[in-house]
């Protein structure tokens, strides 16, 4: 064939391939393996926006930038399964897709894994918690992601789903006297919540990891009940959490001394307090006939230091 003639060739072959692509982005197709008529990628990057996710990583903090799409909110509240079972929100290709930049953005936070993980409970743990909400309903993880705020529950299935797109061993904790839920992360015996083989990982707000001193419900009471667990998926453990446990100890030692702290004690608990990201939490109430009204609440708040 002729110079000319393979010109022509390849300028057929890249005619052909830029139809298909036109075609592809602007028609649905057939998922197989669901039978349902998956959305094109036109009807799914619809309403553009960026969002960041804040995050402290061993007194480091930080934040990352990605772009969620109201089309994929869209295509995935209409999908909420009827059945209410967590699990089945936890495999969606479309999902996965749009939610794998966060992911690579976390991965590249460190090469550390456990770090890794560290990075999304952080950024979990600062999304911003709304209680005062009674959901009826199971919701897809990347829908939170999209709307940036939630409660104890649609923060703890984020964060599941986050967790295990970074292939560790996950969790939910429901706790149905207190009305209340978590994320357990696969651990060794040591470490382990309640016997269940899972550390406990608040999600409300920023909290260390094992930490489960927290006050709960109408009664503000502590968390007393066997939680149920529901697995997600099995897959890398946690281990390296000594530390985390020193330091859940001490800062609960510091606490329990009252508002009034001398010199050490008060620098002893700032170093805890920013290791972890403590005072990063938002938290506002929600009622559906006003605006939120947003406040920070540190887990603790600086107290006086004693003369």
């Amino acid at each position: 064939m002729s110079i000319k003639g393979w010109i022509c060739f390849w300028l057929i072959i890249l005619c052909l391939a830029g139809i298909v692509y036109a075609v592809s982005s602007a028609v649905s197709f057939v998922n197989y393996h669901t039978g349902i008529l998956d959305p094109s990628v036109k009807e799914l990057e619809t309403g553009e926006k960026s969002v960041s996710f804040d995050y402290t990583l061993h007194g480091n903090n930080g934040a990352i930038q990605t772009t969620v799409y109201e089309g994929v909110y869209n295509y995935l509240s209409e999908k909420r399964p009827k059945s209410g079972r967590y699990l089945d929100v936890f495999s969606d290709r479309i999902q996965d897709k749009y939610s794998s930049d966060l992911i690579r953005k976390i991965q590249a936070v460190s090469t550390n894994h456990e770090d890794q993980a560290r990075v999304a409970i952080s950024i979990v743990q600062q999304i911003q918690y709304s209680d005062g909400l009674d959901y009826f309903w199971v919701e897809y993880p990347y829908e939170r992601l999209y709307y940036n705020w939630g409660d104890c529950s649609q923060k703890s299935v984020l964060l599941a789903y986050i967790l295990k797109q970074l292939g560790f061993g996950v969790a939910l904790l429901e706790f149905e006297d207190e009305n209340h839920m978590v994320v357990g992360i696969a651990t060794n015996e040591k470490f382990s919540y309640k016997n269940t083989g899972y550390a406990f990982v608040e999600t409300t707000l920023p909290r260390i990891i094992t930490d489960a001193s927290g006050q709960y419900g109408e009664n503000i009471t502590s968390l007393t009940s066997v939680p149920e667990v529901i697995v997600i998926c099995y897959g890398q453990k946690m281990s390296n959490l000594d530390q985390d446990v020193q330091d859940a100890a001490s800062l609960l030692s510091l606490k329990n001394k009252g508002k009034k702290l001398n010199e050490k004690d008060y620098s002893n608990y700032v170093a805890i307090r920013d290791k972890y990201g403590l005072d990063k939490g938002i938290r506002f109430s929600f009622d559906l006939t006003t605006p939120p009204t947003i406040q920070p609440i540190p887990p603790l708040p600086p107290p006086p230091i004693k003369n």
